[in-house]
């Protein structure tokens, strides 16, 4: 058995060849000090899964989700251009038991069972932290003297090169939290934003957290420039960069930690180039 502790999240990974996803989740390693697990993660390998009675819903995430009628979720993975199945997850409607069977499985393009391992508790993990009051956004983070700085925007638009000029311009106070996929959580009524060891395409993430400063929604623009937003512009930008749950109830837990960031957390829209101008704008309207 393996325990990390995330976003201050305990979990546990039982069974299963632990070499590659290990490394990945090295850097988030714990004994828990005594503590029980939040989440308890089971990994077997099967030849021959049986997905459970339900209906099958729609795809999300690499995932057909499932409504079964026991008491819990289900998803399943098939073969590309196939309908041989080659993963399977189950959990609890807490999000603190899962079970993940595993067939035998490698294509071309390098992916094994170990990075579906490390794929699929970095989804559990995503879902399970709605559970404890907080989220996952599409960003990349950093920690700036003391306090996060999220910059969000969708996939291509340059947020890690915005990032890396922080790095290099103020790198003596600059940390990347997280590349890709930053975890946000409420702890003593204050938001914080969490390091996890998955990060996209990139290993840029450190197991430390900073007290929640601003997020900031990220355009290419050809002129540098940043302006506050409320709510209701800021409430579609964030949505479009969360995880969108199947379930009614699970997709109320998302809107509800969303709205409450919303409500308690600057929101910028910055139009930006790269240059270190771009940082500028952003420190002088953060006052930092």
């Amino acid at each position: 058995m393996k325990r990390y502790t995330i976003a201050n999240l305990n979990i546990s990974v039982h069974g299963g060849e632990f070499g590659g996803f290990d490394r990945r989740m090295s850097g988030y390693a714990s004994s828990f000090d005594g503590q029980a697990a939040d989440v308890q993660i089971r990994c077997c390998d099967s030849d021959g899964i049986t997905l459970p009675d339900g209906k099958t819903l729609k795809r999300i995430h690499r995932w057909q989700w499932i409504e079964t009628a026991g008491d819990g979720y289900a998803a399943f993975q098939t073969l590309p251009g196939s309908d041989t199945v080659v993963s399977l997850l189950e959990v609890d409607r807490e999000w603190k038991n899962a079970r993940l069977q595993l067939r035998g499985f490698e294509n071309n393009l390098g992916i094994t069972n170990e990075l579906r391992r490390y794929l699929t508790a970095g989804e559990i993990f995503s879902y399970a932290v709605l559970q404890h009051d907080g989220l996952i956004l599409h960003a990349s983070a950093i920690d700036y003297d003391g306090g996060a700085i999220l910059f969000s925007a969708p996939s291509g638009t340059g947020k890690s090169t915005h990032t890396s000029l922080w790095n290099t311009h103020y790198g003596g106070k600059t940390r990347v939290l997280n590349d890709d996929s930053p975890a946000i959580r409420f702890t003593d009524g204050k938001a914080y934003a969490f390091g996890t060891p998955w990060s996209g395409k990139t290993t840029l993430n450190l197991n430390r957290a900073a007290p929640l400063r601003a997020i900031v929604c990220l355009e290419r623009g050809e002129r540098n420039s940043i302006k506050r937003i409320d709510a209701k512009t800021a409430a579609p930008l964030l949505l479009n960069e969360t995880r969108k749950p199947v379930y009614t109830e699970m997709m109320g837990l998302t809107l509800g930690v969303m709205q409450r960031l919303i409500a308690e957390t600057p929101m910028y829209l910055l139009s930006c180039n790269v240059s270190k101008e771009a940082v500028d704008v952003v420190k002088t309207a953060l006052g930092v």
